[in-house]
């Protein structure tokens, strides 16, 4: 085996994207083979900072300088927003547990993760299912699909059965690079808890269950 792919329409490998070699997908397993162990170093200085940020404030509470004062809150803040951002990034390394939410808050998570405003109204259907892998998988898509517009904006829709929601992400013309491989690596993590991603014309589908029931699968972890 040397490619790996998604679909496209009629269950067929996608023509649109086509498939990602698996040296492409290898240099991405690479980059997240150090990533636990990144993630545990940059908590620990982070950690640091923040000691070292309520160490400054409580010696110069007295200090009328304001300057001074506005410098230490926006050290402060931004040091709580890189908190936010690594604990949003350590949840998709650790074991899935499926929790219930809804798709309105799985596609926030997602357009926030990339920067890309979404138009359209994804309802607040119910959903069942580890939601950091999720947001993490629809993410990488809603990035794809938005491709290399200067100004990234992304229509959604979405359409609910008894057992499923189709989200339905219209794509940019403006191919982004290395779209096959990250797709690729989305539909892998979405089918790994029961889901579906499938490309129809120049619309990019996820299909996702509304409960995790036997899902999500386990996965070899080091």
């Amino acid at each position: 085996m040397t490619e790996v792919h998604h679909t496209g329409d009629g269950g067929q490998p996608c023509a649109r994207h086509g498939a990602a070699s698996l040296d492409a997908v290898f240099a991405l397993a690479m980059l997240g083979a150090r990533l636990t162990r990144f993630q545990h170093d940059i908590a620990s200085k982070l950690q640091g900072v923040m000691l070292s940020l309520d160490e400054i404030a409580e010696h110069t509470a007295g200090a009328r300088d304001p300057e001074l004062a506005r410098a230490l809150e926006t050290a402060t803040s931004a040091a709580a927003e890189l908190e936010r951002l690594l604990a949003a990034s350590r949840s998709v390394s650790r074991p899935p547990l499926p929790t219930r939410t809804t798709v309105r808050d799985l596609i926030a998570r997602a357009s926030e993760r990339t920067g890309v405003a979404l138009v359209g109204e994804p309802g607040d259907i119910d959903i069942e299912c580890c939601a950091p892998l999720i947001a993490h998988a629809l993410a990488i898509v809603i990035d794809v699909a938005s491709g290399n517009d200067r100004v990234r904006t992304l229509a959604v829709t979405a359409h609910a059965s008894a057992t499923h929601v189709e989200l339905a992400f219209a794509t940019s013309p403006a191919q982004l690079d290395g779209a096959a491989t990250l797709l690729a690596v989305a539909a892998w993590l979405l089918a790994q808890h029961g889901a579906e991603l499938r490309c129809q014309g120049d619309t990019v589908i996820a299909k996702l269950p509304l409960s995790a029931g036997e899902y999500p699968r386990p996965v070899a972890r080091r």
